[in-house]
């Protein structure tokens, strides 16, 4: 029996969301990590992450992908 898929939202950590919303809005990595207060380098960990758990290859492939699930 297959485990009942998790709603779209629990994938994602608060901050990933965050991170999410941020690239949604077309914000560069630069611009995310003095608005959320972090470094550059844990802003790409996360967009590695958050792309990984969506299984998208791209920023534009991800954006799609969360608002037909109506992350974003």
């Amino acid at each position: 029996m297959d485990k009942p898929a998790k709603p779209a939202k629990k994938i994602f950590s608060a901050r990933e969301l965050q991170v999410l919303t941020q690239i949604a809005a077309g914000a560069t990595s630069v611009e995310i990590a003095e608005q959320l207060n972090i470094s550059v380098h844990t802003v790409k960990n996360h967009r590695k992450n958050i792309l990984r758990k969506a299984d998208c290859r791209n920023s534009g492939q991800l954006i799609t992908h969360c608002l037909a699930l109506g992350v974003i």
